[in-house]
């Protein structure tokens, strides 16, 4: 089945140069194909920026405060929010992910200790995430990913409502 592509047209009128027809004779039309992960990219990168921004505010002598004995510390969270962006390489890379495996080890936050090594991180994670949003095709957008827990199916949907859902809206709510 062949995939819709994304047409955007751009057209441009000179009153200087000689009327072939009318007033809107186009003098040049120039025609480009946008992907989806190409559509993505202007939204990446303005979360991207806030993201960094509230990042850059993460104190290192608050790194392991908690509000409640319960809940991660400040540390923790502001990890989840860096790697996030390398959830979208791995989106794009794989069919599946199991974190929760039987025969295996469970899926494992990285481990970050200070502002310096999390800007580090997040910095990387999102070039990475970047370069796979602008090289995917349309195809690989809209094939089915897969998230398991256990071997058990919790979902399968199209990879851009995976990088829409879990992690684009994702970053927003956790970084505001």
């Amino acid at each position: 089945m062949a995939v819709p592509q994304m047409r955007l047209t751009f057209a441009f009128y000179s009153p200087k140069l000689p009327r072939v027809a009318s007033p809107a004779t186009l003098i040049s039309i120039r025609e480009a194909t946008m992907t989806i992960g190409q559509s993505m990219l202007g939204e990446f990168d303005q979360e991207m920026q806030s993201t960094r921004k509230t990042l850059e505010r993460v104190p290192d002598e608050k790194w392991n405060w908690k509000p409640h004995d319960k809940s991660g510390t400040v540390g923790w969270l502001a990890s989840h929010i860096a790697t996030l962006p390398g959830w979208i390489t791995m989106t794009i890379n794989t069919e599946e992910l199991d974190y929760a495996p039987v025969d295996g080890p469970s899926y494992q936050q990285s481990k970050i200790e200070n502002r310096k090594e999390l800007l580090a991180t997040f910095d990387k994670e999102s070039a990475e995430a970047r370069a796979a949003l602008a090289a995917a095709s349309d195809q690989e957008m809209l094939k089915g990913w897969k998230l398991l827990a256990g071997g058990k199916e919790i979902f399968t949907m199209p990879r851009v409502a995976c990088i829409r859902g879990m992690v684009m809206n994702h970053l927003i709510l956790a970084a505001w």
